[in-house]
């Protein structure tokens, strides 16, 4: 089958470029919080949040798929999900951003509402809607509450630093504990919506694209004017949320829109794609070692550590063609042999 018109092909595609744009937000996002810089901080005003919002629709659409054509019992499914969680706490402690667990705790939300959101997706998905702006509007941005991680890197070994800041996280900030899993919900939601209805037809419509686009750059444009005239009101949340929003679907469509017509791109995009968890694991372990590396001064190493993000992306480069196991990664590999014994 022309992997162009295989669903799997697709998703592995797109997981496999939001996975290298992830790895690239990561690197800039732990040098940034450890030395400021302001053409870090531009860059990751620009890519922040987009990439884990582009890959909880990814997430939502590979699990609506999944859904179809799984024979597993709930059981079952509930052991690869709780391995999947345990996998992110391991992964937590290379880097405090980790997103595995929130994917485990999603997915568990999904396969046992996704009867009722099948039945009434347009009343389900605007009820998500309504949560996550309602918590948006009432609840404060608190995450400074939890400290800034840098404090944590300097004090506390930097494995347990990472966990502690993501456990202090959850605990003590209520915007990052329900607002921020209520957006990842709403856009694995959408991803699930997408795949489970067979809607990537309506997508490749120009008359929407059109429409899309062109709503995206008036939310877009909206949310700054309003973020300038009115910063410190509660929905200036809500106009942030519809900017990201915005320019993460419009990330995840365009780009969906290039690898259909685009053949090359799809070739290209697979292995990693197929290799995602090995590759995000890899990527984080490889940051964790640069901080070892750098003896917690990486203040003096801004050129070495630009470097050794380019020795980052050969590696992974690497052994996605090469560390595979049955057409996976061994990461890969391992999960589903542990989640099926």
């Amino acid at each position: 089958m022309n992997p162009k018109n295989n669903r799997n092909s697709v998703i592995d595609a797109l997981r496999g470029y939001f996975i290298l744009w992830i790895g690239l937000y990561n690197t800039f996002a732990v040098f940034n919080v450890i030395q400021p810089n302001l053409i870090l901080s531009s860059i990751l005003l620009f890519i922040n949040d987009k990439g884990w919002f582009c890959l909880s629709a990814i997430f939502g659409y590979g699990f609506g798929l999944l859904i179809k054509l799984s024979k597993d019992k709930p059981s079952a499914f509930a052991k690869r999900m709780f391995l999947l969680f345990l996998l992110g706490i391991f992964n937590n402690l290379f880097f405090y951003g980790d997103i595995l667990k929130e994917y485990a705790i999603i997915g568990l939300i999904l396969f046992y509402a996704h009867p009722i959101l099948a039945k009434y997706p347009v009343s389900s998905l605007l009820f998500i809607c309504f949560l996550t702006f309602l918590a948006l509007y009432y609840i404060p941005f608190d995450m400074n509450e939890a400290g800034n991680p840098k404090d944590y890197f300097h004090d506390s070994n930097i494995f347990i630093a990472n966990l502690k800041y993501c456990i202090n996280l959850n605990l003590h900030s209520l915007y990052f504990a329900v607002c921020y899993h209520l957006e990842m919900l709403l856009m694995a939601s959408i991803g699930f919506f997408i795949s489970f209805f067979h809607l990537e037809g309506f997508i490749l419509r120009k008359r929407f694209t059109l429409l899309w686009f062109s709503l995206s750059m008036m939310f877009i444009a909206l949310a700054t004017i309003f973020f300038i005239l009115e910063n410190g009101s509660a929905l200036v949340k809500i106009f942030f949320f519809t900017y990201i929003l915005s320019l993460s679907t419009s990330f995840v469509i365009g780009f969906y829109l290039l690898i259909k017509k685009y053949y090359s791109l799809v070739l290209f995009f697979i292995p990693f794609g197929r290799r995602s968890l090995t590759i995000y694991l890899l990527q984080n372990m490889i940051i964790t070692s640069i901080w070892l590396w750098s003896d917690s001064n990486i203040e003096g190493y801004f050129n070495e550590f630009f470097f050794s993000y380019c020795i980052i992306q050969l590696v992974i480069l690497f052994f996605s063609k090469f560390l595979v196991v049955n057409n996976m990664g061994v990461l890969e590999m391992l999960w589903r042999k542990w989640s099926q014994s």
